[in-house]
């Protein structure tokens, strides 16, 4: 049994406006539109609550960070932090995180994304929220050497990013990308992976940009699925706040976020989320 928590970043439940949502003309696509039945693939839609009960727009660091440790991070801070964990969401992470809980409770966690040496040459405070995440959890991080062998993944899915900075790594469609997540629900009993174009598309009010990442996450997704035995184990996918289905804007929305569900314990999962403070414990309950 395993799981696999898919992060996409800045994706809102939006209404069915096609010259502002990219995902209403978009068909058999993964994330929902408001009113529409949800039947991608037979997954479970739970509309989430990204506010935490505190006024403002959800922001990146306070939302990330309560997707990862199940706490209230906006509560802690006082307000929504966006962009990078200030001290306080820091220390949430270091003491609540995610990856190190599923490790303490006896199981194998990783975080699929791979990094590439540059990254930890930038201040720790530029660090993201799922970066110290594995890092309190004290585990190995994947590198460029596991996308040139195929049990890692880029965070833009292709590895194109990484050829771009230099680094030579063989160029992968996003279905390979969603093959190799599956992969490793052989080798790891939880696996985290993190997309955060389609928040960098909102904040662009990018339309064109936001198609192609829409099409490129519908192979990936697709591709994973099918490829993934969900008679042994569950897929999550969820977001920390809106953006990219609302590009009238190049803030963050206050829509519901969607948390899909597939899998053995989709309907149990599902039933015990409704805010992102939920994930964590959700998840948690899988390995108790």
């Amino acid at each position: 049994m395993g799981v696999l928590l898919l992060f996409f970043d800045g994706v809102g439940i939006g209404p069915p406006n096609p010259e502002h949502n990219p995902i209403t003309a978009l068909k058999n696509q993964p994330f929902p539109v408001a009113g529409e039945p949800y039947s991608f693939r037979e997954g479970i839609l739970v509309p989430t609550d990204p506010t935490l009960g505190v006024e403002g727009l959800p922001q990146s660091a306070t939302g990330q960070t309560t997707i990862l440790t199940g706490r209230n991070a906006a509560r802690v801070e006082g307000r929504h932090v966006t962009a990078f964990p200030t001290v306080k969401l820091r220390r949430l992470l270091t003491d609540h995180s995610l990856l190190k809980q599923v490790k303490a409770a006896g199981a194998r966690p990783a975080f699929a994304n791979a990094y590439h040496p540059r990254y930890f040459l930038r201040r720790e405070t530029r660090y993201s929220a799922s970066t110290w995440s594995w890092l309190a959890a004290g585990i190995d991080y994947h590198t460029v050497a596991d996308l040139q062998r195929g049990t890692a993944v880029s965070h833009d899915l292709t590895n194109r990013f990484m050829n771009q900075f230099g680094y030579l790594v063989p160029l992968r469609r996003p279905g390979q990308a969603g093959r190799i997540l599956a992969g490793m629900l052989e080798r790891y009993d939880f696996v985290l992976f993190e997309y955060i174009l389609t928040d960098r598309c909102g904040h662009r009010q990018d339309m064109e940009g936001a198609r192609y990442r829409l099409h490129q996450i519908r192979e990936m997704i697709t591709a994973l699925l099918d490829a993934i035995d969900l008679q042994s184990h569950t897929v999550l996918l969820t977001s920390d706040h809106g953006n990219v289905e609302d590009l009238s804007t190049h803030t963050h929305t206050m829509h519901r976020v969607p948390t899909l569900l597939w899998g053995k314990h989709a309907d149990i999962m599902g039933s015990a989320i409704r805010s992102i403070r939920d994930i964590t414990p959700a998840i948690l309950g899988e390995f108790s």
